[in-house]
């Protein structure tokens, strides 16, 4: 953020796209109570932004994907 706590372009940009990524408009974004699973939410952002290494990131999101996916198979 700038000094004077508003967005930059590039975060404005990034919170656009996580907001399209979840399906959600970006004020329901930028309000943490409104989000579905809050806490789950911003827990899992934080520990994945703590991974530094490409490899163990991408491990993260083949997990992830994988546990999507099978929900996915067993709602059909």
């Amino acid at each position: 953020m700038s000094e004077n706590n508003e967005p930059t372009q590039d975060h404005s940009r990034l919170i656009r796209q996580i907001a399209d990524a979840l399906g959600i408009p970006v004020v329901q974004l930028l309000n943490a109570d409104a989000l579905p699973f809050p806490g789950e939410l911003l827990d899992l952002i934080r520990t994945y932004t703590e991974i530094n290494d490409r490899q163990g990131r991408q491990r993260v999101l083949t997990v992830a994907r994988r546990e999507a996916e099978r929900i996915r198979l067993s709602d059909d």
